[in-house]
């Protein structure tokens, strides 16, 4: 049959032209399986002539797998359905196949079907390339070994991967009912909430370090970057990529301890050795030889070289655990930059190299700590000695340029080698890493430097030319023309128009609080003495206090948790703090990536000046009053050298035992008494329970000791230690510095 008859001879006529001339394949399908009519699109596509397409039925043109759902939708036609919809594919006269999709009509009177065919191969194509491509990134996606999330703009999680819910024990239906909140360690919720609030607002972050809290509540440390996914300006999702750092972390830790134990344990014998070389170069034991003095010289010299490689490493401790003390202040720079020439006159004659300033130096003003800008200028200075040829000379200059200061030291030597450049001011970075190399140091110094440098709010920098010697700068703001200078810092003091500074003390051992809240009031504090982190939030919603200060190591809780709780709060969050921690290791690696703002921070040993200046400040305020000190070491040459360091005006009785000590304290009255812990557990801690039974009072307890000291160690001796480096202050002199800005 033919629908033409039912058409007029004009629309037969558009029809026809219609037919011919469509891209799309249209035909006319009789219902036993032939192809009635064709147009020439079938032979542009599929490549056969139109009689071959019309000489056979047409499923034998229908690929093997295609061919029974095709006969179906034929069976469907004939049997009433309205339309047909399906796809299949029909073989190509050159080899291969094409995808159709087809779209009929039937005609059940005349059992014909008008049908349009449209090529969907390259659609279909590109379909299954989009689908390859989602497997492969679903894949990627939930096998990859980061932990990887994405959260929506309300913090609630939309997919997470294999990685982040195995390491954090949460099955798929967990996810789908957590928040963020859920997942974040408590203490620096409110620091990554406000992070969150950056990333949804269009900044992408790309160093993001927290803590996540698994389903059991142990902490997992993560690194990694956030961003977010806008749509029309609105964030829609942000996705995060993270790296469990736990195990480096704990590496780390360990590391740092390790780098701690063997600083103090140098630092000790060294001390002693560099006290008892300086007695010896100054005559305590009568006039050296001629033949021995250079020899004491070198000693001594190489004893100073040690000790300042200790130094760096102690200062890098600092640096890394964000204590590093600074005494800001306006200073003139020119006096400063004197003052290090001289200081390091001697070392650069050591190498026959001349330290000279260039004039002019502008005379300026300037906002920093002069210790610390001097230990800058040694660094400089010592570096450009070491790598100067004999005989020439080191250059310091300074100019203005925009409210900063330039200051440069410029050396004649070999330059920075160009594979060294990237790397200056790195830790332990060495330009010859060789153990043949000329040069000794720790490779401290210039990253030490740069990190005093950024806080004074400067930079620090170089420019140098291999064979052609190399130019050190750094550049510090000015104080503007007019300013004043601020006023003098003045000194501690618990006294001001307020009356006694009020103090919270809170330490377990209830002897040593006892003493430490005796010796405060005598120095004209108002004390309150607790014992644990219950009676602390109970005296602070009691009183107001201008400052707290306590052992972290508590009977009822982690004091570094009663910190954090406190730093929280909107009452207690500005209330200064100064923690007495017996292990600078492990009170940082507890407060790492927590924004606890420490007043000081007090540990051991101290340097033979400092330990006299120490021992002082504890002793009897009486004038022409001796102070008397009972020394427990069990090494008499440390015994016979901390004797002749002191020197008048101390009463020194040795005691190398228990049992020598037990007996000295039935005999005598003490002031202090001066404990050499030899390692932990070791001679001196037994004595601590005899102290009062046999003096009758508690007597304040100077520790020294050449480790870090554990926390059975720490509860029971932490009642005075001191800091490592330069500027040491006993415990009163810290609590009133703390104070002296008080209202």
């Amino acid at each position: 049959m033919s629908l033409e008859p039912k058409l007029s001879l004009d629309e037969n006529d558009r029809l026809a032209r219609f037919f011919e001339l469509s891209s799309d394949l249209l035909c006319i399908v009789a219902f036993d399986g032939y192809f009635i009519k064709l147009n020439p699109a079938w032979q542009k596509v599929l490549g056969h002539e139109l009689d071959e397409l019309t000489a056979r039925p047409f499923i034998e043109f229908v690929h093997a797998d295609d061919r029974e759902a095709t006969l179906q939708e034929l069976r469907y036609t004939s049997e009433g359905k309205q339309s047909v919809r399906f796809e299949t594919r029909f073989f190509c006269k050159r080899g291969g196949y094409r995808w159709l999709s087809w779209n009929g009509v039937p005609f059940q009177q005349d059992g014909l079907m008008l049908a349009v065919a449209r090529d969907v191969t390259e659609a279909r194509s590109m379909a299954e390339q989009l689908r390859e491509s989602q497997r492969r990134y679903s894949d990627l996606f939930e096998n990859a070994s980061d932990l990887i999330q994405s959260v929506d703009p309300h913090g609630r999680f939309l997919y997470v991967n294999r990685a982040w819910r195995e390491s954090l024990g949460y099955t798929e239906a967990d996810v789908a009912k957590l928040n963020m909140q859920d997942v974040i360690a408590p203490e620096i919720l409110k620091h990554c909430m406000e992070l969150f609030a950056r990333v949804t607002s269009g900044e992408k972050v790309d160093a993001v370090e927290t803590t996540f809290l698994k389903k059991t509540g142990e902490r997992v440390h993560v690194e990694g970057s956030v961003s977010c996914r806008f749509e029309d300006g609105r964030p829609i999702a942000t996705r995060g990529i993270f790296r469990d750092i736990t195990d480096r972390k704990e590496i780390d830790r360990l590391k740092d301890e390790f780098v701690s134990s063997v600083s103090h344990e140098l630092r000790t014998p060294l001390t002693s050795i560099r006290g008892s070389l300086g007695l010896l170069a100054g005559g305590a034991c009568g006039e050296l030889p001629h033949k021995a003095r250079p020899l004491v010289d070198i000693a001594i010299n190489n004893c100073h070289r040690l000790i300042r490689i200790v130094n760096d490493i102690l200062d890098v401790e600092k640096i890394e655990a964000g204590i590093m003390e600074f005494d800001m202040r306006a200073v003139e720079l020119r006096p400063q930059l004197e003052l290090a020439i001289e200081a390091n006159r001697a070392y650069g004659d050591q190498f026959e190299v001349e330290f000279v300033l260039e004039e002019p130096v502008p005379r300026l003003q300037v906002q920093l700590d002069p210790d610390r800008l001097q230990q800058v200028m040694t660094n400089l200075l010592s570096n450009a000695a070491k790598f100067s040829p004999p005989g020439s000379a080191v250059t310091i200059r300074s100019s203005e340029l925009d409210g900063r200061v330039r200051v440069e030291v410029e050396d004649k030597g070999p330059g920075v080698p160009a594979e060294f450049r990237d790397r200056v001011f790195h830790r332990f970075a060495q330009a010859d890493s060789s153990d043949t190399r000329l040069q000794g140091g720790s490779g401290l110094g210039l990253s030490i430097s740069k990190a005093i440098i950024d806080r004074f709010a400067g930079e620090i920098g170089f420019e140098s030319a291999v064979g052609r010697g190399a130019r050190f700068h750094f550049m510090i703001p000015t104080l503007a023309t007019g300013d004043q200078p601020p006023a003098p810092v003045a000194k501690p003091t618990p006294q001001n128009a307020a009356g006694p500074a009020r103090l919270l003390l809170c330490v377990a051992d209830r002897p040593v609080a006892s003493s430490l809240g005796r010796l405060l009031a005598f120095h004209g504090f108002h004390v309150d003495v607790v014992h644990d982190s219950a009676a602390v939030k109970r005296s602070l919603k009691q009183k107001q206090y201008e400052l707290l200060a306590f052992d972290p190591r508590m009977s009822d809780t982690d004091g570094f948790t009663l910190l954090r709780e406190l730093k929280s709060r909107e009452e207690t969050q500005s209330l200064p703090t100064v923690l007495l921690a017996a292990s600078l290791p492990q009170g940082r690696m507890e407060l790492r990536g927590d924004a606890v703002p420490l007043a000081q921070w007090l540990q051991k040993p101290p340097e033979p000046e400092v330990l006299k200046r120490v021992l002082e400040s504890l002793g009897p305020a009486e004038p022409g009053h001796s102070i008397r000190i009972l020394h427990v070491e069990d090494d008499p040459e440390a015994q016979t050298a901390v004797t002749d360091i002191l020197g008048e005006g101390f009463q020194v009785t040795g005691a190398a035992d228990i049992q020598d000590s037990i007996l000295a304290l039935g005999e005598k009255e003490f002031d202090v008494i001066l404990l050499d812990l030899g390692k932990p557990g070791g001679i001196g801690l037994e004595l601590l329970p005899h102290v009062r039974e046999l003096s009758g009072r508690s007597i304040p307890l100077l520790v020294l000791s050449g480790q870090t000291v554990g926390h059975e160690t720490a509860d029971r001796v932490s009642t005075a230690l001191l800091r490592s480096h330069a500027e040491e202050r006993e415990i009163v002199q810290v609590i009133g510095a703390c104070l002296s800005d008080r209202p």
